[in-house]
């Protein structure tokens, strides 16, 4: 068990995404200022560390949309998926980085997608 960094006030939605070609895990959690945090969670089962250890969890970048709002405008949901075909040349990606799609929804109604690499770079 490990806890991770908090959200102000409250978490109201996570969601984890899963790429073929990667022994990794994208983590995404949302809350309260329209907040997310995206984390990569390292695979531990091909891994040479004791099964009993804690798990390798990296942050990858957070964000929140708007500087000013109010503690009840809120991501109240996220769902993320592994893009397969992804062209990832000029974007700013690293070359071969697996990358998802994420999408979270607001207190609002507004849509917000986001297309997060797993290059720690």
């Amino acid at each position: 068990s490990k806890d991770l960094p908090t959200h102000v006030s409250c978490v109201r939605a996570v969601s984890v995404s899963h790429h073929r070609t990667s022994s990794s895990v994208l983590l995404v959690t949302c809350g309260a200022k329209l907040s997310t945090a995206f984390y990569l969670l390292e695979d531990q089962i091909s891994s040479t560390e004791p099964a009993d250890s804690e798990p390798k969890i990296s942050l990858l970048c957070t964000n929140r949309l708007a500087k000013d709002v109010s503690m009840d405008h809120r991501m109240n949901a996220a769902r993320a998926v592994p893009l397969e075909a992804a062209t990832v040349d000029g974007s700013g990606f690293s070359p071969g980085a697996p990358l998802h799609l994420v999408l979270t929804g607001d207190s609002d109604g507004g849509l917000h997608l986001f297309i997060i690499g797993e290059s720690l770079d």
